[in-house]
């Protein structure tokens, strides 16, 4: 019976760290969530969007590689700039 008590509360000491992250994550995604909706929304950049992000739906079947490949293109292009930025703010502190 003893065993069984220590074997539990050992599983709960390790569970904490696990715990207190998930807590602290779900803090942050709040925080974010909240900064994302009090932003003004242009309607016109959210229709072209919209309009460009689903464009891949209307092509052919064959276009599709091509799609893929220019979206992957460009995220690795705005990866780069945002690193290359933090790199820039870094250096001017």
């Amino acid at each position: 019976m003893k065993a069984v008590a220590l074997c539990a509360v050992v599983a709960m000491v390790m569970a904490a760290p696990v715990a207190s992250q998930a807590k602290n994550k779900s803090r942050h995604h709040v925080k974010k969530t909240a900064e994302v909706a009090a932003q003004p929304v242009d309607n016109n950049e959210a229709s072209w969007r919209l309009l460009k992000d689903g464009s891949w739906l209307l092509m052919p079947s064959w276009s599709l590689p091509i799609v893929m490949k220019m979206k992957k293109d460009q995220e690795e292009k705005d990866a780069a700039a945002a690193r290359h930025g933090k790199r820039m703010k870094q250096a001017a502190q």
